[in-house]
């Protein structure tokens, strides 16, 4: 089947009632644009289920729905995704803000490489992709607006924790 089809599908299963996890229509567009085949395959792109990867954990497309809608980027904004994975918020997150205004930092080496090469296949290849330790914080320069968090830690981050902004769930 086109996947472009099953995107549509999957999508709209998430803005049905009886999930209603897309509730923007920013959201709603990005996640029909982006092939989320390039980022975990065609067998498990489109079923609403998470699952292990190169040993990181692929949220489902509904956890990732109701992440992105709490962050609720605005066009422009500039994000940090700390836990890239293979990539696939990162691209979501680059619809809505411009892919050079998304930078995706992860520990693991080899999901740095795999984030790298599944969001160019997607057409995201502008999205900056490091190997860092997101616990520590980050040596470069913060993004200014929005930073999205794959798992919940109990402090800030060090060394950015005086330039991010103080709003959001610590």
């Amino acid at each position: 089947m086109d996947p472009a089809v099953l995107r549509g599908d999957m999508v709209d299963s998430l803005q049905h009632e009886s999930k209603g996890v897309v509730q923007s229509e920013w959201l709603s567009a990005a996640m029909r644009s982006v092939p989320r085949e390039a980022f975990v395959g065609e067998q498990q792109a489109y079923s609403d289920r998470p699952f292990e990867r190169l040993g990181t954990r692929v949220l489902s497309p509904s956890t990732a729905a109701r992440l992105l809608e709490a962050l609720a980027p605005e066009a422009g904004d500039e994000v940090l995704v700390v836990g890239a994975g293979v990539g696939y918020t990162a691209a979501v997150l680059a619809e809505r803000v411009g892919a050079a205004r998304v930078q995706a930092i992860d520990i693991t080496r080899r999901l740095v490489y795999e984030a790298r090469s599944n969001l160019a296949e997607a057409g995201h290849e502008a999205v900056l992709v490091d190997r860092r330790d997101g616990a520590r914080g980050c040596q470069s320069t913060p993004p200014t607006t929005g930073f999205y968090w794959r798992r919940r830690l109990s402090n800030r981050p060090g060394p950015c924790s005086t330039s991010w902004p103080t709003t959001g769930d610590w």
